[in-house]
């Protein structure tokens, strides 16, 4: 099956569980042992002419780049539809997050899907690579004949919407077409966020700070005009320089460059960070430490100078995702290294945890290293990882939560009475809860609770089932450290890695024996061991499920694509089953006291503690 918007709802989501068989292909599927010959699982069908790439309307005439760009493409992300666009026209422009829009590939020909790469596009979102696609190439040469013909992106159109234009605007490619000068380019200003954007005067108001606090505490604003925007590195994190010496000074960094954080939408989850850096998050040599300027922009809806994001020192060496499988590529992932990084981890989320917030956003793009190779934890908006990625019991809620807060007018919504359902659930998972509260908590993109985090899955824990889910995903990530993967699956359909993992977890093949216990300790649910929670992968760029080899086969499991939509429900009423159990069980035992709201894990202590002791007992060895 294709990967797409659809499958994600019909297949990976629980709502696959109320699904309709509306899902189809052009290809035969046939199941695949895992990691065998990296074939894609497909036979082609025959393709007609309306899809042949003999058909003239599919053929484009090159896909190579114009001699003089007026553009480049930094990376993508939203599955393939939002791509990171840059201006050549403009000298220095500032890091306005104004990107490049598509529809969804599911709505292209077969032959034009292929000839630019979007399957790929699904899944591939770093600059190297996404440079490289048929898609990210196309649009270069689109953008580019739009801005040569003049009209909505002539030259001057572009600079005056760098210049004053709505912060996170989007350039919309409203129908993808083999020929540039066929496909219709659309500029929407996002005023919708420009008024949520807060001022930092009504924020400081929000947070209860007083004027001589602030004069004490508060790094300097900078205008965003006075950035200039280097890289987009990642949807949210802008690599920049300060074009002048106003706002306070120059942030340190590499050679003038540092990252400015920022969002274009749901705003309330940038300020719900900014608050926890500057006042919340306890310093340390291993957590990102408070902004060195607030970045600040005049916007038209209302005359405000609000707040759009923060500046933040620059780590160039990257995160522990592409680190741990480059270094064991080439053999040089020392034992001494990993211990000390884990217990850097273990040791910051201690303290995280003991200033009073859990950290939900616990993975390898995560943990950047430093020039002295020491971890530094960064990303506090506190959104969490994608559903299924957490602990077993952040799961179960998240699964709750996506149900009750299901879009009754989207395309292949659940039943009403199903959503009704869930909610009542989602409602009695606190006392203090009301579906009123929980529907505005949710649907709101303002900024209104800064004491409150908006990930509703671990408000639904009490503080002792925080802790120990905080335990699990450092158990996961310590997992990676010490075997040396960029992720605990292979063929993650969100998304793909230079390096694959070669092992899966919660299987061992590096990590020291000596390790083992310690991390298994932190994977356990009680009485049940850790397991395989992802039933479904992707290979090349198709998704299946994951089922279990035949006896006697070398293979741990098979890819199987036939059948999956059925079988994606089938799995899901079982697992939504198991999730309804459990949440009753839970609140009984919670009632009665009965509970073990540890399930079995150590404390974040106990972890720190005994890799303390490991690396205290490796370097003694060493002498």
């Amino acid at each position: 099956m294709k990967l797409s918007f659809r499958a994600i709802r019909q297949v990976i989501y629980p709502t696959a569980a109320f699904s309709e068989d509306r899902l189809s292909t052009s290809r035969t599927p046939r199941d695949v042992p895992v990691a065998v010959d990296g074939s894609d699982g497909w036979q082609d069908r025959p393709v007609g002419w309306q899809d042949s790439q003999l058909n003239p309307k599919n053929r484009i005439d090159s896909l190579d780049l114009p001699g003089k760009p007026l553009w480049r493409i930094d990376g993508s992300s939203g599955f393939g539809t939002q791509y990171f666009a840059v201006p050549l026209i403009l000298s220095d422009m500032p890091p306005m997050r104004i990107d490049v829009f598509i529809h969804e590939s599911a709505s292209y020909p077969e032959a034009l899907s292929e000839l630019l790469d979007l399957d790929l596009a699904f899944h591939t979102k770093d600059a190297e690579r996404v440079r490289r696609l048929g898609v990210a190439r196309h649009l270069v040469r689109i953008l580019q004949a739009h801005t040569r013909d003049g009209g909505e992106l002539a030259p001057a159109v572009v600079r005056e919407l760098y210049a004053r234009g709505p912060f996170g605007s989007r350039i919309v490619v409203e129908n993808l077409s083999a020929d540039v000068h066929e496909c219709k380019i659309r500029v929407y200003g996002n005023h919708a966020l420009e008024g949520d954007l807060l001022s930092y005067k009504e924020l400081r108001g929000m947070w209860g700070r007083g004027e001589a606090d602030e004069r004490a505490s508060t790094p300097p604003r900078v205008s965003i005009q006075d950035l200039q925007l280097v890289q987009q590195i990642y949807e949210s994190i802008s690599l920049v320089r300060l074009k002048t010496e106003s706002g306070g000074g120059r942030p340190a960094g590499d050679s003038g460059l540092f990252v400015m954080k920022s969002v274009t939408s749901e705003v309330r989850y940038l300020y719900h960070e900014l608050h926890a850096l500057l006042y919340l998050i306890p310093p340390g040599p291993n957590v990102i430490g408070k902004p060195t300027h607030i970045v600040t922009k005049q916007c038209l809806f209302g005359a405000k100078n609000a707040v759009v994001g923060f500046i933040l020192p620059f780590h160039p060496i990257g995160s522990l995702r592409d680190i741990l499988p480059a270094l064991g590529l080439h053999g040089r992932l020392e034992l001494r290294d990993q211990l000390r990084w884990a217990r850097q981890i273990a040791t910051a989320l201690q303290s995280i945890w003991e200033s009073g917030i859990f950290y939900p956003d616990l993975r390898l793009d995560n943990t950047l290293l430093s020039r002295a190779g020491d971890v530094i934890l960064v990303d506090f908006e506190q959104r969490g990882v994608w559903c299924g990625f957490s602990s077993p019991e952040v799961n179960f809620f998240d699964y709750v939560h996506l149900l009750a807060s299901d879009d009754p007018d989207g395309d292949f919504a659940i039943p009403d009475d199903t959503r009704e359902r869930y909610r009542q659930v989602l409602a009695g998972c606190r006392e203090d809860w009301d579906w009123e509260w929980l529907e505005r908590t949710m649907g709101e993109t303002k900024y209104s609770k800064p004491d409150k985090s908006y990930n509703i899955a671990w408000l639904c824990l009490t503080k002792r089932e925080q802790e120990a889910s905080m335990v699990y995903m450092l158990g996961r990530l310590l997992w990676c450290v010490f075997e040396g993967v960029s992720a605990p699956h292979r063929g993650s359909f969100w998304q793909s890695y230079r390096l694959e993992p070669d092992v899966e977890f919660p299987n061992f093949r590096r990590t020291p024996e000596a390790l083992r216990g310690l991390l298994r300790s932190c994977f356990r649910f009680g009485s049940a061991p850790a397991e395989e929670p992802d039933r479904f992968a992707r290979l090349g760029s198709r998704l299946y499920m994951k089922k279990k080899a035949a006896r006697g086969s070398d293979a741990d499991y098979v890819l199987s694509a036939e059948n999956l939509q059925a079988d994606a429900r089938e799995f899901w009423h079982h697992k939504l089953a198991e999730t309804d159990d459990w949440i009753r069980e839970r609140s009984r035992r919670l009632a009665t006291g009965d509970a073990d709201e540890t399930f079995g894990r150590p404390s974040l202590a106990t972890v720190a503690q005994e890799l303390s002791a490991l690396e205290v007992r490796l370097a003694s060895d060493d002498d």
